[in-house]
Formats: C-alpha cells, sequence, structure tokens
C-alpha cells in the first residue's frame, strides 16, 4: 500500500516541477525554427552571392523568422494565461527571481534566444539590410535638402524641377526651409504647420529678390522675363549657399541670360549653365578673377547654337 502512495507522491512531485507539454513542445518548435534560421544564415554566408540561391536563402531565412516571431508570441500568450509554472525556488532571493523572469521574457520576445545571439545574427545576417536601410535614409535627407538646387550643384544631373511660388518674386525654396520641414518641430502628421514653412521661405526669398533687383540696378541691366529673373534668383541663391557670393557665379548667369535669348520665348539658361559648370575645373573656383577670366573664354553663343543644331532643347 505504501508502494501506490510513494509512487502517487513522487509522480505528482516530478509533474509539479516541469512544464506542461504544450509549452514544452512550443520551447522545442521555437529552438528547432532557431537552428533552421542559424543555418540558412551560414548557408548564405558560404554560397556565391551571384547565384539564385542567396535569393531563396534569403527568403527561406525570412519566413523562418516570421514563423518564429509567431511561434514566440504564441509561446508568450500560453505561458501568461494557460501554461502551468514550475515554483520558483525557495532559495532564490528576490533579484534572481526578477532576473530570471526577465531573461525568460526576453528571450521569448527576441526569438527564443539570447540578447547576445541577436546582436551578433543581427549584425551578420542583417548587416546589409541595416547598411542598405541607412543609405536610403541618407538618400532621402539628401533629396530634402539638396533636390530645389541640384540641378545647379550638379551639372551633370537631370533639369531641376525646383519648387518656387507664384508672383514676381518667384523663386525656389531653400534646402533650410526643407530641413526645418523635416527636423523642426513635428505636428500631429509629422510636419511642420504649413504657415511657419511659408512665412520662412517668404523672408528667404525676399532676401534673395531684393539682392538680384540690387544687381541688377547696379549693372544697368535691361528688363528681363519672370523666368528669366527666377533663374537668377535660383543663382544669385546658390551663389550665396556655397560660394559666399561668388561675383563669377553671377556675372557668368547674367551673360547667359543676355546670350542666349533670356528674355524671350526660347530661353534656355540652365542647360546652357549647367554645360559651362560642367567644364569648370575646381581650381578655378579658388582663383577669383582667373576663374571670371575663364568664363570669358567659353563661348557661349556658339555653344546655344550646337545645343540647337543637335536638337538638345526640343523639349523646352
Amino acid at each position: 500500500m505504501t508502494e501506490p502512495s510513494d509512487g502517487s507522491v513522487l509522480d505528482a512531485t516530478f509533474e509539479s516541477e516541469s512544464f506542461d507539454r504544450i509549452s514544452i513542445a512550443l520551447h522545442w518548435i521555437a529552438a528547432l525554427l532557431i537552428v533552421m534560421m542559424f543555418v540558412t544564415a551560414w548557408s548564405r554566408e558560404a554560397v556565391d552571392h551571384d547565384t539564385r540561391l542567396v535569393s531563396s536563402l534569403m527568403t527561406a531565412y525570412r519566413t523562418t523568422g516570421v514563423v518564429t516571431w509567431i511561434v514566440g508570441w504564441v509561446r508568450l500568450v500560453w505561458r501568461y494565461n494557460f501554461a502551468y509554472l514550475p515554483p520558483i525556488l525557495e532559495n532564490m532571493s528576490n533579484l534572481q527571481q526578477w532576473v530570471a523572469k526577465a531573461n525568460g521574457l526576453g528571450n521569448v520576445l527576441f526569438r527564443g534566444r539570447s540578447f547576445s545571439s541577436f546582436i551578433w545574427e543581427t549584425r551578420s545576417v542583417h548587416h546589409h539590410l541595416i547598411r542598405r536601410d541607412h543609405q536610403s535614409a541618407r538618400n532621402l535627407r539628401r533629396f530634402a535638402l539638396r533636390r530645389p538646387t541640384a540641378g545647379s550643384r550638379y551639372p551633370e544631373g537631370p533639369a531641376p524641377h525646383p519648387i518656387t511660388v507664384t508672383g514676381p518674386a518667384a523663386a525656389p525654396l531653400p534646402p533650410a526651409c526643407l530641413a526645418l520641414w523635416w527636423w523642426g518641430p513635428r505636428g500631429r502628421k509629422n510636419t511642420m504647420p504649413f504657415r511657419t514653412v511659408v512665412l520662412i521661405a517668404a523672408s528667404v526669398i525676399l532676401g534673395i529678390s531684393k539682392k538680384v533687383a540690387v544687381i541688377l540696378e547696379a549693372l544697368d541691366f535691361p528688363k528681363i522675363d519672370p523666368v528669366a529673373r527666377s533663374t537668377l534668383q535660383r543663382w544669385v541663391y546658390r551663389a550665396d549657399k556655397y560660394f559666399g557670393g561668388d561675383r563669377g557665379d553671377i556675372l557668368l548667369t547674367l551673360r547667359a541670360i543676355v546670350e542666349s535669348e533670356g528674355n524671350g520665348p526660347d530661353a534656355l539658361l540652365d542647360p546652357i549653365l549647367r554645360a559651362v559648370h560642367s567644364v569648370c575645373r575646381p581650381e578655378w573656383t579658388n582663383r577669383g578673377i582667373d576663374w571670371i577670366a575663364a568664363f570669358d573664354r567659353i563661348d557661349l553663343r556658339a555653344l546655344h547654337q550646337q545645343m540647337r543644331d543637335l536638337k538638345m532643347l526640343h523639349s523646352v
């Protein structure tokens, strides 16, 4: 009579000190999925990256990762709602108990592995993904900061489509305004209030417009149309922003306005200015008057006519 009693007590004691079967099954499923993730990751590093097998391994890795996340959340829900948890050892201090609970919760959230292995796997397997994400973020910031002056700063690039405001003082929004929009105080839709952006842009635009007017009055320049004036304002802003008000850049713009029919419907200022700047070497920008003299050696009329003959400007 004692043996069955002793056996039942031992069975009860054994059952009370172990997890339930579903918890154990979920644990081993997560462990197998983690092993599969490591195998696919190591296999991807071992094969040639130019083969189609790499794409298949990466797909298998991501799929296994998603399934592991799902199993991890199922474990978490089961653990805190239905699972049988063996009692914590009585000789453990409160600090050790909290560390054990935090470690168990962290391992569930980190797909069942330790934090160190998660960091290792992130750096080795997802290194190219993280680098691509960072590059995308940098490109987005560069787009926000430099796109309004892309055609002037990068002559080899496509024709610019500056963000302008209508009216006699039409000029592109400066990169500073977009920088404030990008990093400034965030509103309900993660942007600055439109009124704030308009006020900032207007203050800069009026300053550039006034400077252009002063230049034209000082040079006794003939009246130009709004399109040519807008181009001049854009290039004056570029000169102030990047070259501290370079006189050669402004004079080149004025020459281009006069010599490329800047006052007529066939004004082709941007293509000519970009073409001229593309042949100017950087050292010229550091020689002041020599840089202006280099501009004078460029035959704008011949360049203009050659571009027309090649039918490069038919879309303007």
